[in-house]
């Protein structure tokens, strides 16, 4: 008979309860403490396409300030996985291997932000992106709203808001997902038959829309 089970048993049970004791102990992360490292990641990787507020001003780039924090952290997740590809948000996320917990801190960032700071455009731009308002908003009705609303003010938390986004930018994503390049479920099929002008359109509708007061 082993006499040494019992005891090993109750030593590893006496473990147990100090790990828990001293987890229970360990203070939580501050907030602050997550709102520091955010901004150093935003610093060495964000800033120079979003911009330190968050509010792209270079027209290929999508704002992301005020934008869903779910869909910021699976966005992240996709760009780093290999299920989403861009030449610079793949290496910046793959730099130094981005972690959950990296990718949480800056989507919770970047959600916090205002896209109503004092010198971000209330509007997004136009620039580069030939387009009919009135058009695009036939387009949108026919195709977007259903997710996005006419507002582009959506509340499900997985979807991206584009209301104010850059006119480039949605144009830009949304020709990736009618030719291939990306893929989503609804998205893909949704708009696989848009034309170049009705992308065009339905962008600098959204883009027109304002976020602020």
């Amino acid at each position: 008979m082993n006499y040494r089970q019992p005891f090993i048993h109750a030593a590893f049970l006496v473990l147990l309860s100090h790990i828990a004791l001293v987890e229970a102990e360990s203070p939580p992360v501050p907030v602050a403490v997550g709102h520091e490292a955010a901004a150093l990641i935003a610093q060495k990787k964000c800033v120079k396409c979003h911009s330190e507020d968050g509010n792209a001003r270079a027209p290929m780039y999508p704002k992301i300030a005020g934008q869903n924090e779910q869909y910021l952290a699976q966005t992240m997740r996709a760009y780093r996985d290999g299920s989403r590809f861009s030449p610079i948000m793949s290496a910046q996320i793959n730099e130094e291997r981005s972690s959950d917990a990296d990718i949480a801190v800056l989507a919770a960032y970047y959600a916090e932000k205002s896209r109503c700071s004092p010198n971000a455009p209330r509007q997004g731009s136009v620039v580069g992106v030939s387009g009919d308002y009135a058009a695009g908003q036939k387009v949108a009705e026919g195709f977007c709203t259903q997710c996005h609303q006419v507002t582009g003010q959506l509340v499900n938390p997985i979807w991206p808001k584009i209301a104010g986004q850059n006119a480039y930018y949605i144009r830009s994503a949304v020709t990736a997902y009618r030719d291939g390049q990306r893929t989503n479920d609804t998205m893909s099929p949704m708009v696989k038959h848009l034309t170049d002008a009705d992308i065009a359109n339905v962008a600098v509708f959204y883009a027109s829309q304002q976020v602020c007061p």
